[in-house]
């Protein structure tokens, strides 16, 4: 009888054990791995954030463009610039920070990791002024999802120069263009391109002091210096002053 009761609690024993190894399996399956940890395995001391993601490969990493205009400022036409609120947003692919886990993606805040990773050295070409946005938190969105793909976004209020055409006043047009590049990376490094879908992207309820925003045009270039060759994309807006589009609509609407 006792050598019964003594069987009957181990094998009390082992299904409590064998329960509770269960449950753990289980909830790992619907709780993903703290971000911490998911970070500090991907960005070891074998990953290098002065290589290129593909390096290895001997080949450029594409990095996307794709600017979402927030807000315009007015064309100052006595200093031929003007200024803009925009999200700008990067994506490129690093296949070294793909993981294997149940979150599709992990949005970083922290600058101690952020400063772990490569990222590109894109400039405005031709900015006078840049303020990144830092209230309540500085702007700045880093997300990595399972594959590796990266959005990096700022929040940034740039005055860029624009040669203003004021020959024939109020009736030129105006075309503005500013150019993002490396600064460091040549084009075996980085080789920018336009977001496919949406390159620019509008508000509907935009709105410019005095003008118009009638069309954009965007593309891509190559600089050649004597320091190497540099990949860019660049953008073109076409401004009007505001009495010629509604002059133009009067005109339409009493023929």
């Amino acid at each position: 009888m006792e050598g019964l009761r003594t069987i009957c609690l181990s094998l009390l024993i082992v299904l409590v054990a064998v329960l509770r190894l269960s449950a753990g399996t289980e909830v790992s399956k619907f709780h993903p791995t703290p971000q911490k940890k998911v970070l500090e395995k991907l960005l070891t001391e074998e990953y290098d954030v002065s290589e290129w993601p593909d390096a290895d490969d001997g080949k450029a990493t594409k990095v996307y463009m794709q600017m979402f205009i927030n807000s315009f400022g007015s064309l100052n036409a006595a200093n031929m610039d003007y200024s803009v609120d925009v999200f700008l947003r990067q994506r490129w692919h690093d296949q070294r920070l793909a993981y294997n886990d149940t979150r599709e993606a992990i949005t970083i805040t922290a600058l101690e990791y952020r400063n772990k990773i490569w990222k590109p050295d894109t400039y405005f070409e031709n900015v006078k002024e840049a303020t990144l946005h830092q209230v309540t938190m500085p702007n700045i969105l880093m997300r990595i999802d399972r594959s590796g793909n990266i959005l990096y976004s700022m929040r940034v209020t740039v005055k860029l120069g624009c040669p203003l055409q004021l020959a024939n006043f109020p009736f030129d047009e105006q075309i503005c263009k500013t150019a993002f590049a490396s600064y460091a990376y040549t084009d075996d490094v980085i080789k920018y391109l336009w977001h496919n879908d949406t390159p620019i992207d509008l508000p509907d309820s935009l709105e410019i002091a005095q003008f118009d925003l009638l069309d954009y045009q965007t593309d891509t270039f190559t600089y050649e210096f004597a320091t190497g060759d540099f990949s860019g994309v660049n953008v073109s807006l076409l401004f009007v002053v505001k009495t010629v589009t509604m002059s133009c609509r009067h005109m339409f609407l009493q023929s």
